[in-house]
């Protein structure tokens, strides 16, 4: 009995000293992006693991709004957005073959590989692009709908602020190659067909043949929202590209007051649609701040068209802010205006001239400043 109760012991103290687990070991650690477990299904892990990293940014962004709002009522320094902190972490994920990872670093301004409005691209940064979208592309085999539901508008966005048009095409025809669906190749073509005509494309042959597109999406889907999409971009091509007589609408500021277009006939009008409350805008308040003040004397009108919903909210923006010029409130991006013109870029910038022609579209900065000083010295002449 006793050399029993001697091997019994001895077994114990053999297990004692194994080894601990990852987690004991990691014990007081700081956390890490979180990864899949050991045996756990692939895709739906990763999944699994983007959402908690998600629900993480999300807190930290409210918390970062909330300093936000206290550094500008201290006049303190604007804290840094938390984006380029949790890049890596998405990143990481990405590589490891979460599609919603990838789509989240393709979205984010910020970081690296992200997308910083008005500066070009160091081709380090032109490259990280380049290899999330084939990545994503990559993932039609694998998670079609919700690639298929993202490229297109990423795709659109990146022509105006990242890669470029040109490129952005190119990759809207490796989406059409790789698509194994007739919806996925649909929406492929409906991509290639609003970066062809995008508002400051002014090429006929371009614009042809998005008309194809377009009509051809119409023809093979009818009564699909894509069909419809499809219609909105022929409308606008026809109503409020560069050359046309813009339409007319009625909507009110922020206190109730009507704003109708056709009431600044005559005058040079900037009409911009934002979402004014977004951080994101701030800077361009600046901008358009600047340019009021550079033609208050001229027969310039400055035009706000706000898509945000917190109505109380806004007016304490206008007080905080300045913004002394017309700002047309419509609670959402549906509003009478953006219904109107049917506008789908958010924040986009139309200059009519005195007749009421859309003259430019997507211009900013000192490019918007020189459009209008261009209108100014044509009525001169």
């Amino acid at each position: 009995m006793r050399w029993l109760i001697g091997i019994a012991l001895v077994v114990w103290l053999a297990a004692l000293a194994l080894p601990q687990g990852r987690g004991d070991r990691a014990s007081g650690s700081a956390p890490a992006t979180p990864r899949p477990a050991a045996g756990a299904d692939g895709p739906r892990a990763r999944d699994a693991a983007c959402d908690v990293l998600r629900a993480e940014h999300r807190a930290a962004v409210a918390a970062w709004r909330s300093q936000l709002r206290e550094a500008r009522r201290a006049g303190r320094t604007r804290p840094p957005s938390p984006d380029a902190a949790f890049h890596q972490r998405f990143a990481d994920l990405s590589r490891s073959g979460s599609m919603p990872a990838t789509v989240w670093c393709l979205q984010r301004t910020g970081g690296n590989g992200g997308l910083d409005a008005g500066a070009p691209l160091a081709e380090a940064e032109r490259s990280a692009r380049r290899e999330l979208y084939l990545r994503l592309i990559d993932g039609l085999a694998t998670d079609g709908r919700l690639v298929t539901a993202n490229l297109v508008e990423l795709l659109v966005r990146e022509a105006a602020r990242g890669l470029g048009r040109e490129e952005a095409l190119a990759l809207s025809r490796q989406f059409e190659l790789a698509a194994r669906d007739d919806a996925a190749r649909r929406a492929a073509w409906y991509a290639q067909a609003r970066l062809l005509s995008v508002h400051d494309v002014t090429d006929e042959d371009a614009i042809g043949r998005a008309r194809e597109l377009y009509e051809r999406i119409q023809r093979l889907q009818p009564d699909t929202e894509l069909a419809r999409d499809a219609g909105d971009e022929l409308w606008r091509l026809d109503h409020v590209a560069v050359g046309k007589t813009a339409p007319d609408f009625v909507s009110a500021d922020v206190f109730g007051n009507e704003i109708r277009l056709g009431d600044f006939r005559q005058r040079i009008v900037v009409a911009h649609f934002s979402r004014f409350l977004e951080p994101e805008s701030r800077g361009s308040l600046v901008a358009f701040r600047d340019l009021a003040q550079e033609f208050w004397d001229e027969d310039f009108m400055l035009l706000g068209i706000s898509a945000d919903e917190d109505r109380q909210a806004f007016r304490r923006l206008i007080e905080a802010e300045d913004l002394l010029w017309t700002i047309a409130f419509e609670g959402s991006s549906a509003g009478a205006a953006a219904k109107a013109w049917r506008v789908r870029d958010w924040p986009q910038v139309f200059v009519l001239d005195g007749a009421g022609v859309v003259r430019f579209i997507g211009l900013e900065g000192r490019e918007l400043s020189a459009a209008v000083r261009t209108l100014i010295g044509e009525r001169e002449r």
